[in-house]
């Protein structure tokens, strides 16, 4: 069965597959593998920085081509946390699969609540993940 998504090269048909927040990432026989995935950050002190995470991404979209991704941090209002880094190039493979593994060092985190890491590919939202920050 062929997928839906691959193979067409608009940019509305770009889905994310998965997004996860975890402490690491590695590679093994060309497997992901991800490690302390979680949602919820509790910090003895507010504000402070995240030392490390990682945030990994599953895109599905056109085979073969190439498409520009960008990261938000959002607050609980979409005001940006911090400024985005500048966008990246990402290749989908033969089968319209693109994987995005990027290490966050020293995220800030600037009170508790809600906040939100987004993926954006060719300026439109293909996928949000929920961090949650609290007090401990």
């Amino acid at each position: 069965m062929s997928d839906p998504v691959a193979g067409n090269a608009k940019a509305d048909r770009i889905v994310a597959s998965y997004m996860l927040l975890c402490d690491s990432h590695s590679m093994n026989g060309g497997k992901h593998n991800y490690y302390g995935v979680f949602s919820i950050i509790g910090a003895p002190a507010l504000p402070c920085a995240h030392p490390s995470m990682h945030l990994a991404v599953e895109l599905l979209g056109p085979m073969d081509e190439e498409a520009e991704v960008r990261i938000l941090f959002l607050d609980s209002d979409d005001a940006e946390v911090v400024p985005p880094p500048p966008p990246t190039k990402i290749r989908f493979s033969p089968f319209g699969v693109a994987n995005l593994e990027i290490d966050l060092q020293g995220l800030p985190l600037p009170k508790a609540g809600i906040f939100t890491l987004v993926v954006e590919v060719q300026g439109r939202k293909v996928a949000g993940r929920t961090l949650y920050v609290q007090k401990v």
